[in-house]
């Protein structure tokens, strides 16, 4: 019965080696139905009383530096931050009696993210990986600390290869 807008603004400025973005966005996730609605079971309950999940407000910054020119190397580097405050993020938590549910919840999230990819000149094979940190916490006087199934830290790598014409 309700309209949401999502408006994002940004700017960036681009040169030949670096690039920086500078965001603001507002944000609308409404409940799944999987978590309204689910086959309630043993020490499990759905809730049909959840709300939208709303980025009240969040900033974001990108910097990318990318290599240039001829070089045995390509390489580049790229670091995000962000802050946002959310009303409402549905998380999965057990009440008194140890039954599972989903309810809303409204938290801070801060951090940022640190990428490095690496292809050598000439070679069919390109390396990747990042680090981040997401500090996801309660905005509530009661439940404090780092919001329960969502890691501080994380890592991702990968690679990839072109093998006779084909990548993978």
């Amino acid at each position: 019965d309700q309209w949401f807008a999502s408006p994002q603004v940004g700017a960036l400025l681009q040169h030949d080696w670096w690039s920086a973005e500078l965001r603001w966005a507002q944000a609308y996730n409404p409940p799944t139905l999987g978590d309204m609605y689910f086959q309630e079971g043993v020490q499990v309950r759905p809730n049909p009383l959840l709300q939208p999940e709303r980025v009240k407000s969040e900033f974001s910054l990108f910097l990318e530096a990318r290599q240039v020119g001829p070089a045995p190397l390509n390489a580049s580097m790229g670091l995000s931050l962000f802050a946002a405050d959310i009303s409402g993020m549905i998380l999965w938590s057990p009440d008194f009696r140890y039954i599972w549910s989903p309810n809303n919840f409204d938290v801070n999230r801060r951090g940022g993210e640190l990428n490095l990819h690496l292809a050598p000149q000439g070679s069919h094979l390109a390396i990747a990986g990042g680090v981040a940190l997401a500090s996801v916490t309660y905005d509530n006087p009661v439940l404090t600390g780092q919001v329960i199934y969502r890691p501080l830290w994380s890592a991702t790598a990968s690679a990839d290869a072109t093998v006779l014409g084909f990548e993978g």
